[in-house]
């Protein structure tokens, strides 16, 4: 086995590619990893609980506001096509975004913030549309990168973003020139990695954006209608799921239990969902020319499923042993609350690492209304999950063991679906209609 990984990473081109990118992304975890044992102590659960919930709230606004058209711009035929989506995503996210801001501020600011039970919201709920439009320009720029096989722009993209928000939270934590110095770092930090991703765009690749036009957009707009049809309503519902148990602990708990769940996904999610983005972003691109060309990736779907289960199960035991040696050591003996949660959760986080590079099949293969589906399922889940711990039990601890488990059954799901249409377009259009 170690044998063939070995082979694998250092003879194919897929192994390649992803020891650039995930060499990156690991030198982008370990960065804001080594900081932990400062911010973590410099900062409160509270404010860890503050941001947590803020976060939650933009990244569903980011999921919306752009329609998902920049997840189009892998698969458009042209570079022509390709400049035009992010165009499209660029003057409709700010549209939504717009939008969003007088809605938020006008009518929703002190409903959130009582439902929520964080009166802090009302002074800083502005930010989301802001730090939502940053990270829309990040994951614009990466899928770019994605499409023309720059894994070595993807790997700096990815040390950037990371560097500028954790260097930001450090020094307006350490300087304390404002309150609430985790928030403003965090919006900073986006909002320069945003900037930088303008400028290598627009350094490296001026010719391709000037061909972006309102006849072009138009054009994409319309050809592209399935993914805010069908793409844009299926990973909303992800993103409310994966988000949903902040705002539900905030809401039957207080925000010291947000604090604490979301250090537990900080310290381990955190590492483990970007080494499987960076999987996920060089296996997609490798996949989407193996269906074009042949018809299926079956064969480079199990190579790469093989791989990511045998890294999952020694991780898994790894992990579950490791967990409150590295919170104490790392973050303090403060956050033992979180490192218990993080047991819990263990399981689905090792198994969400091995779906998620490989879900991105069903939008390969078109098979849209599946990927709807799971994300319907995905959210009906954890909504079922919380509300089982938190409404019949009453018990945090109860709530976080009945998410691990929904969570679970939805990411082994996942795989099967993954797996069953990376086969050949006949079947699987067989199996659409």
């Amino acid at each position: 086995m170690t044998l063939r990984i070995k082979t694998f990473f250092t003879k194919s081109q897929f192994g390649k590619n992803l020891l650039t990118l995930g060499g990156g992304t690991v030198f982008a975890q370990i960065l804001p990893f080594l900081f932990y044992p400062i911010i973590a102590r410099v900062f409160t659960p509270e404010e860890f609980g503050l941001l947590a919930t803020l976060t939650a709230i933009f990244t569903i606004m980011s999921n919306f506001a752009s329609g998902r058209y920049e997840l189009g711009v892998l698969v458009a035929k042209s570079k022509h096509d390709a400049v035009n989506l992010i165009g499209v995503v660029i003057v409709l996210c700010f549209v939504v975004l717009t939008v969003i801001y007088l809605i938020l501020q006008l009518f929703l600011v002190d409903i959130l913030s009582e439902t929520l039970h964080e009166p802090q919201l009302k002074k800083w709920l502005f930010i989301c549309p802001l730090s939502a439009f940053a990270l829309i320009i990040f994951n614009t720029y990466n899928e770019w990168c994605v499409r023309s096989a720059s894994f070595k722009k993807l790997t700096i993209n990815k040390i950037t973003n990371a560097s500028a928000i954790t260097f930001s939270k450090l020094l307006l934590g350490v300087v304390k020139i404002f309150s609430h110095g985790l928030v403003i770092g965090d919006l900073l930090g986006r909002f320069i990695s945003a900037g930088a991703c303008v400028f290598r765009a627009l350094q490296q690749d001026t010719v391709a954006f000037k061909e972006i036009s309102i006849a072009g957009m138009k054009k994409v707009a319309k050809e592209f209608l399935e993914f805010p049809k069908y793409v844009m309503p299926g990973r909303l519902l992800n993103e409310i799921g994966k988000h949903l148990p902040v705002l539900v602990l905030g809401f039957y708990f207080n925000s010291v239990e947000v604090g604490y769940f979301s250090m537990s996904m900080l310290v381990v999610y955190g590492p483990i969902s970007m080494i499987s983005f960076a999987i996920r972003d060089v296996f997609r691109q490798q996949a989407n020319k193996e269906y074009l060309k042949n018809g299926n990736c079956r064969t480079f779907y199990l190579i790469i499923f093989k791989n990511l289960s045998f890294i999952a199960l020694v991780g898994a035991g790894v992990l579950m042993f490791c967990i409150p040696y590295l919170f104490s050591i790392f973050v303090g003996k403060q956050w033992d609350t979180a490192a218990y949660y993080a047991q819990i959760l263990t399981i689905p986080i090792l198994l969400s690492f091995v779906s998620t590079p490989l879900f991105d099949v069903l939008i390969i293969a078109n098979k849209l209304k599946f990927n709807f589906l799971w994300q319907s399922y995905y959210l009906l889940i954890t909504f079922v999950s919380l509300w089982v711990g938190c409404v019949l039990y009453k018990d945090v601890v109860v709530a976080i063991y009945c998410l691990a488990i929904g969570r679970s059954s939805a990411y082994l799901l996942s795989i099967f679906l993954s797996y069953y249409f990376s086969c050949n377009k006949i079947v699987s259009q067989h199996i659409n209609t």
